[in-house]
């Protein structure tokens, strides 16, 4: 750690590149138990905490992803951006939500470290190699 402090090329590019991409996060699609437990579980929590949801409905098999604004008996309305649409409970056959994937997390910034790494060795051997035909 300590020469991480010292190394103006980490401070400045490296730590928050991987930042970043920790931030960013990879993410994948979860599917919950029954929609109806599902449901129930989401609508106990505050809106801040709910998850984002997929609500796959049947027989249309039609999707609508969102964050689960209002949860009644009845109907689920997901809100994304401005736009909100409601789904008639009783329509919906598998409910799954955003979580992350930490192994996918940690693949792509292992795989960013790596390949920046190599793409700085190979640009300097090419530098020192030029070098060498003068």
């Amino acid at each position: 750690m300590h020469r991480v402090r010292r190394s103006a090329f980490a401070r400045s590019f490296l730590l928050p590149l991987a930042l970043t991409v920790w931030l960013a996060a990879c993410h994948k699609w979860v599917e919950l138990e029954s929609p109806q437990i599902a449901l129930e579980e989401q609508a106990d929590r505050p809106v801040q905490a709910r998850d984002e949801l997929r609500l796959l409905t049947e027989p249309e098999g039609i999707s609508f992803e969102g964050n689960p604004f209002v949860i009644s008996p009845d109907s689920v309305v997901l809100a994304k951006g401005e736009s909100r649409v409601s789904v008639p409970t009783q329509s919906i056959a598998r409910v799954e939500a955003r979580k992350a994937d930490a192994a996918g997390t940690v693949g792509l910034s292992a795989g960013v470290v790596v390949g920046l790494s190599l793409g700085l060795l190979l640009a300097a051997g090419a530098a020192i190699g030029a070098g060498w035909d003068d």
